[in-house]
């Protein structure tokens, strides 16, 4: 008997190492939604899961997803009304640092008006997650919250841009967007949250990245107390700077953060919420000679409907033998319809290739320029600013490039 109690701790533990080196290996994500104007009659929605994780082989192969959807009534959330399943969307891309990008699309239509959650969850974030204690047994969790009322109009959820998965040098400002940006043209707004494992649960253990010390981190003008800031109008996000804790031989320390872009419209009363998207990301730190490039982009601008907006953006490099991408993310270069209604889109010439590839061509010198135009038009005027999130990256080899990302903001009047 004594031989069988001492063999099912190990089978146990066995079993359970399994399961991990199978496990989804998740590192971030989040849900959107757009309306589905095919059925104007009805509140029917094209939601996308979109998910990056570890690109290796012993990573579960997830190839369907699941979603669930659920009422919320005087502020309780009541129980599921629908379980939806997706096949993975191919190709799947891979972003870089071994990680691919995952996504899935379903559709649905919801039985009335109301506000409702859409949430993923899943076994199990990537392992050795610095800020939180057992990230390779902690469940991934995200949602949205999308409130459908007729009488102020359709709804889509924001659209982000920006892939949230990065990298940060120590002693280095970091610097990210999520190049949000409306459909509708409704006003957002940015807070941090602490990531989930559920709906009511966050991670266990979780610290800021700022606080994680030995060592301190120390901020790129070389003295004073490190911080994390989130901007809540522009969705900026500065880490001023990364320390060397948990690099130790691997190389680099994974961080994971959450924040909230919510959504505002305005009625004849007053600006009303009318939804959130929760998402979930991870920061990758190493310690390496590599310096960051730096961007200089135009102050804001107001601009009337007609004119024709013109700028250069530049960006340098204190490593001289290295080259420099720019590239923007935002709606306005969109050519859809749909992610962009009122066209015609904005150019950035050399041409705005996403950051997912990193072809040689794309590069430039040091420093870099890009020319900025748009051509506006009396239908692109609102109140909401349009965000245009630039991004300088460097030619370091992979996966030691470093970038520099600063936000514009253009008001059309």
């Amino acid at each position: 008997m004594k031989h069988y109690i001492l063999f099912f701790p190990l089978f146990i533990s066995i079993v359970l190492l399994s399961q991990m080196s199978y496990a989804t290996h998740l590192r971030a994500g989040q849900i959107t939604a757009i309306r589905d104007t095919n059925y104007s009659n009805t509140p029917t929605y094209i939601f996308t899961l979109t998910l990056y994780r570890d690109a290796c082989p012993t990573c579960a192969d997830q190839l369907k997803s699941t979603i669930v959807l659920l009422p919320i009534i005087n502020g309780q959330r009541l129980s599921p009304i629908a379980k939806l399943e997706a096949d993975l969307n191919l190709p799947r891309r891979v972003v870089g640092n071994e990680i691919e990008e995952l996504t899935y699309t379903f559709n649905y239509t919801f039985p009335s008006s109301g506000s409702y959650v859409i949430y993923f969850q899943e076994e199990y974030r990537n392992a050795e997650i610095v800020n939180m204690s057992n990230s390779v047994v902690t469940p991934f969790y995200v949602e949205t919250v999308l409130n459908i009322v007729p009488s102020i109009g359709s709804n889509s959820t924001p659209q982000l841009r920006n892939p949230p998965v990065d990298n940060a040098e120590v002693g280095q400002k970091f610097t990210y967007n999520p190049a949000a940006f409306d459909p509708d043209g409704d006003s957002l707004s940015y807070k941090m949250i602490i990531p989930r494992q559920t709906a009511l649960l966050t991670v266990a253990n979780y610290r800021s990245p700022e606080t994680v010390a030995p060592p301190v981190g120390i901020p790129e003008a070389g003295s004073g107390t490190p911080t994390f800031v989130l901007n809540p109008l522009n969705g900026d996000i500065t880490w001023d700077a990364p320390s060397a804790y948990g690099i130790g031989s691997k190389g680099y320390a994974e961080y994971n953060i959450a924040f909230v872009v919510e959504e505002w419209r305005k009625t004849a009363a007053d600006h009303i919420k009318i939804g959130e998207i929760v998402r979930d990301m991870q920061i990758t730190v190493r310690e390496q000679p590599n310096k960051r490039p730096e961007l200089i982009i135009p102050k804001d601008t107001c601009i009337v409907a007609g004119t024709v907006l013109k700028a250069i953006i530049r960006a340098t490099d204190p490593d001289q033998n290295q080259s420099i991408r720019i590239s923007s993310e935002s709606a306005i270069f969109s050519t859809s319809t749909a992610l962009f209604p009122n066209q015609p889109a904005a150019t950035l010439d050399p041409p705005n290739h996403p950051p997912k590839v990193r072809d040689q061509y794309q590069y430039q010198g040091n420093p870099a320029q890009s020319n900025f135009e748009w051509k506006t038009v009396c239908e692109q005027v609102r109140a909401q600013p349009y965000d245009v999130v630039f991004k300088a990256e460097d030619n370091a080899p992979v996966p030691n490039q470093l970038t520099d990302t600063k936000t514009w903001r253009i008001t059309v009047v």
